[in-house]
C-alpha cells in the first residue's frame, strides 16, 4: 500500500487567538450537541413505540376479558327466555354483529 495516502499525524497545539479558540469551541460544542440530540430523539422514538405496543396489547387483553365476562352473563340470562323473546333478541343482535364484522374487515 502506498504510504503517501496514509493519514498524517496531526500535531495538537493550543489555539492562542482568543476569537478563533471561541469559534472552534462553539463549532465542536454544536457538533456534540447535535449528536446527543439525535441519540436522544432516537431513544425517545423507540420508547414511544414500545409504550404504544404495550398499550395495544393491554387493550386487546382487556377486550378479551370484557367480552368473556359479558358472554357468560348473557349466556346465563338467555336460559330463562322463551322462543319468542329469543327471536326478538336475534333480530336486534344480528344487524349489530353484521356491522361489527364489516368494521373488522375494513380495518384489516
Amino acid at each position: 500500500m502506498d504510504e503517501s495516502l496514509a493519514p498524517k499525524k496531526l500535531k495538537l497545539a493550543g489555539i492562542t487567538n482568543g476569537s478563533a479558540r471561541k469559534a472552534t469551541f462553539k463549532k465542536r460544542k454544536k457538533g456534540i450537541m447535535n449528536k446527543k440530540m439525535v441519540k436522544q430523539e432516537s431513544f425517545l422514538r423507540q420508547r414511544i413505540a414500545k409504550a404504544n405496543m404495550q398499550l395495544k396489547k393491554q387493550r386487546e387483553r382487556e377486550g378479551v376479558d370484557t367480552s368473556d365476562v359479558s358472554f357468560r352473563s348473557v349466556k346465563v340470562s338467555l336460559q330463562h327466555l322463551n322462543m319468542m323473546d329469543l327471536n326478538d333478541l336475534g333480530s336486534v343482535v344480528e344487524p349489530l354483529v353484521f356491522d361489527m364484522n364489516m368494521e373488522k374487515m375494513q380495518t384489516q
